[in-house]
């Protein structure tokens, strides 16, 4: 099975075309239908900024149009504005994590 498929973007064919990062498996809630299974106390376990930033700058080289930041409860990260905002970043012109406030 390939890790990615093209995905016709009018003339241009994309190898990536959405890029879901699952931030994080933990949250504060304990939701009966919700399958990361948390609870409030539950231990951080999910990416951190460098490693979200890596992979938002790998799915722009592969042509990513959409961003999904989802998880446990992403919003419950201290750097959680930072992740959206390196991502609403035009391509070329995106600051490095370590340049962020």
């Amino acid at each position: 099975m390939p890790l990615a498929h093209s995905d016709a973007q009018g003339e241009r064919e994309d190898l990536l075309h959405r890029l879901w990062i699952y931030t994080n498996y933990d949250c504060n809630l304990s939701c009966s239908y919700c399958v990361a299974e948390s609870f409030v106390g539950a231990e951080r376990n999910g990416v951190d900024l460098q490693e979200v930033c890596r992979l938002i700058d790998e799915g722009v080289t592969l042509g990513m149009t959409e961003l999904f930041l989802t998880g446990g409860e992403p919003f419950i990260l201290h750097d959680i504005f930072e992740m959206l905002r390196y991502g609403l970043e035009p391509g070329g012109n995106r600051p490095g994590p370590a340049n962020l406030p």
